[in-house]
């Protein structure tokens, strides 16, 4: 125990100059982010194409890298929380943001976990339906929609629309939670952010795909899996429009991209059972619940 009590005001007058210093970065931090804005326009005007302002690949890489090198008594949620505001509110500068979120009977757990990782300055809204959010989505450039995770037997999900009704470029970019706090969880939910780009890479990822299939069981896909490589596991089926005809989601550990072999190696050695794979996204893995 220190038996000297150090000078409260001295310590105080020090916080003050770390606030300080604290403020400096973050305007210096939003410079940059100008500076990037700028580029990217002119990179996008010069080549003729969308530019895409977000990076989730990128945002998970950060901060997994700020809470890998953390240390002290401040808890890593606290940082994640902190970094994910930051990344959210520098986001906006680059370019407004909407997020429409799929909640079903208006359950507050979803707007929260939009909240949480998009930040408190992005623009939201709220709908009861995922078919309203993925119309919204097309009427609205800058708009991702924010999707109920899919289960087993769900009464009517929303991820067989990627494929039979087709949403032209809007794939799976995130999952939420990407982070938890012991202290901060309200609801049980989890959900996949969808956007019109394509995912990219974080170095550690989650895929899906979708496999479309004569009727056959479970057990005969996940073989096939194996046979060509792919650490993957059936999450959900539906029936395709034809009754004859079997919609399969299947994660897969690691990125997966439309080019993967594998993809096509699926419907070569299926003697004919496999009649579509379609690539429905990839997501960081999730940090899980942070102390």
């Amino acid at each position: 125990m220190n038996e000297h009590p150090e000078d409260l005001d001295a310590l105080r007058r020090e916080i003050d100059e770390v606030d300080d210093r604290l403020h400096q970065c973050l305007m210096r931090r939003a410079e940059l982010v100008h500076r990037i804005a700028l580029t990217k326009k002119q990179r996008a005007s010069a080549d003729g194409n969308d530019t895409v302002y977000l990076r989730p690949g990128r945002e998970a890489s950060v901060l997994r890298r700020r809470l890998d090198r953390h240390d002290g008594e401040l808890p890593r949620a606290v940082i994640a929380r902190i970094w994910r505001e930051m990344i959210g509110a520098f986001g906006q500068l680059q370019h407004p943001l909407q997020v429409l979120v799929h909640a079903p009977s208006k359950s507050v757990g979803y707007w929260d976990l939009a909240r949480n990782h998009f930040g408190s300055v992005v623009s939201m809204s709220m709908h009861i339906s995922a078919q309203r959010v993925l119309t919204e989505m097309a009427s609205t450039k800058s708009a991702i929609g924010i999707l109920t995770e899919p289960e087993e037997d769900e009464p009517r999900p929303w991820w067989p629309h990627f494929v039979l009704g087709g949403d032209a470029g809007v794939q799976v970019i995130a999952r939420l939670p990407f982070f938890a706090s012991a202290t901060g969880k309200f609801e049980d939910v989890s959900a996949l952010v969808v956007a019109p780009f394509a995912a990219e890479p974080s170095g550690d990822d989650i895929s899906l795909i979708v496999v479309e299939t004569s009727e056959l069981s479970r057990a005969w896909l996940s073989d096939l899996l194996v046979q060509v490589g792919i650490d993957g596991r059936i999450i959900s089926r539906q029936s395709g429009e034809d009754v004859t005809k079997r919609l399969h989601l299947v994660q897969i550990q690691g990125f997966v991209a439309s080019t993967d072999p594998r993809m096509a190696a699926l419907q070569q050695r299926s003697d004919g059972a496999v009649h579509r794979v379609q690539l429905l996204g990839a997501y960081a893995t999730p940090l899980g619940q942070l102390d």
